[in-house]
């Protein structure tokens, strides 16, 4: 058990930390963590959420850092972040096309496949991205970052700056 608590700096006394409440220990991401992270955005939206937003436009690279290094208990988890956002994305987007009319302005009158196809990636480009993040993902873990973070703690820093 770690003397000071990675999240605050206070003095562990016990198996959390009595000022923050984050775990004395740490584990590496895995797929369970990334599974428990999924069932967790469904039943919880927790306060970080606005805490990690501002900092993710202010110092991006904080958070990263910070969440790698296993100060967690301050932000919100990457995988409700990522699917908090892409919520309100597509709420603002459907409301911003329902009452000006922008959809008007996307449809054409001739028809050809490659309009059909371009129609449906715009239609769809919260869900393209998200199945093509995997895919770069994993690219770069091979590339660059395999020697430091494993393929889950990178997919969880892609998922913030998704």
């Amino acid at each position: 058990m770690a003397n000071t608590c990675l999240n605050c700096g206070t003095e562990l006394i016990d198996n959390y930390c009595h000022k923050c409440g984050q775990k004395a220990t740490v584990k590496r991401l895995s797929w369970h963590h990334l599974f428990e992270e999924i069932v967790h955005f469904f039943t919880h939206i927790e306060h970080q959420f606005f805490k990690t937003s501002w900092l993710m436009i202010i110092k991006p690279w904080i958070v990263q850092q910070n969440y790698l290094d296993g100060k967690r208990k301050i932000y919100q988890k990457p995988i409700s972040f990522l699917l908090i956002w892409i919520t309100i994305y597509l709420l603002v987007f459907h409301f911003v096309n329902r009452f000006t009319h922008f959809e008007d302005l996307n449809t054409s009158t001739a028809i050809s496949n490659e309009a059909a196809v371009n129609a449906m990636i715009n239609k769809y480009r919260s869900l393209f991205e998200i199945l093509i993040l995997p895919v770069t993902t994993f690219s770069a873990w091979l590339i660059v970052a395999r020697p430091k973070l494993n393929y889950v703690e990178l997919l969880s820093v892609g998922f913030l700056y998704y």
